[in-house]
């Protein structure tokens, strides 16, 4: 199939994607505007803060919840910029380019970062605010995110696959 048919769905998703940047903080607005949001699963029953509200953390607890919530969001920002250049390249430039494959690695690595570091900074955060005080006792949560860990797997093979494409079109232009 010649990929200049595909274009115009590439360039419509790319400029739908400008919705998704739009509503994005309005987004984090209502993560931050309603605390409960930002403390999923942070505070137990017996906790001292009940309610989930960050505003009722120690000050030490509040930067806690805060560095967490940031590292989120700057995960979030990484695969949201990330997937805009993929479909920028998708509408307006040849897909099979090495500045795609660079990204599809990118991504990837980001993906797989995700899922491997918010479970541990999710359990020192945790952990942090047992030591401030703010919750009473420790326990581990084990949450791993399969799913994004699954995706990051997924675009690191497809990223091989590329670089083998790009490989057979390097070839495939020495062979005339």
């Amino acid at each position: 199939m010649n990929s200049r048919n595909t274009r115009p769905y590439f360039q419509l998703v790319y400029k739908a994607f400008w919705l998704l940047w739009i509503l994005f903080p309005f987004l984090i607005y209502m993560v931050i505007d309603w605390p409960s949001l930002t403390l999923n699963g942070f505070v137990t029953p017996d906790a001292l803060c009940a309610g989930n509200a960050p505003k009722l953390l120690s000050p030490h607890g509040q930067k806690a919840v805060w560095l967490l919530l940031i590292t989120n969001i700057g995960f979030s920002c990484a695969l949201m910029g990330l997937m805009h250049r993929l479909l920028y390249i998708g509408a307006y430039v040849d897909v099979f380019i090495p500045r795609s494959l660079t990204i599809m690695r990118i991504f990837a690595f980001v993906l797989l970062g995700d899922s491997l570091l918010t479970p541990l900074l999710e359990n020192l955060a945790k952990y942090f605010l047992t030591f401030t005080g703010d919750v009473l006792h420790w326990s581990p949560v084990y949450d791993f995110d399969l799913l994004t860990f699954a995706a990051g797997l997924f675009a690191w093979a497809f990223s091989a696959i590329l670089e083998e494409g790009l490989r057979m079109q390097e070839d495939l232009k020495l062979t005339i």
